[in-house]
């Protein structure tokens, strides 16, 4: 869905899986769904049940003060992005 609408939308391809077999208009391909399922499968196996219990330890304004900073961060990296988008014509990138 996101590559979708960023394609569609903002005319920018996030990821291109034409170059594997089994593709989907390059949108999505089998080798990389069968590894991103082995890895969140695994994830929620090991990773989950461990930030279940931090979370179940720390006091309720603790888990409060976490979610704000956490959605000023997404949203500050959101607004970074399309302002940048809307300047440039292209998405950012590292490298």
């Amino acid at each position: 869905m996101s590559r979708f609408f960023f394609d569609k939308v903002f005319g920018i391809v996030l990821w291109n899986y034409s170059y594997y077999r089994f593709d989907v208009l390059g949108y999505i391909c089998l080798e990389m769904t069968l590894i991103w399922g082995i890895v969140i499968t695994i994830a929620m196996r090991f990773v989950w049940p461990l930030l279940v219990k931090l979370v179940c330890l720390s006091s309720p304004r603790f888990i409060k003060v976490k979610a704000v900073v956490l959605s000023v961060l997404i949203l500050a990296d959101l607004l970074f992005n399309l302002i940048y988008l809307c300047l440039n014509g292209c998405h950012f990138t590292f490298f």
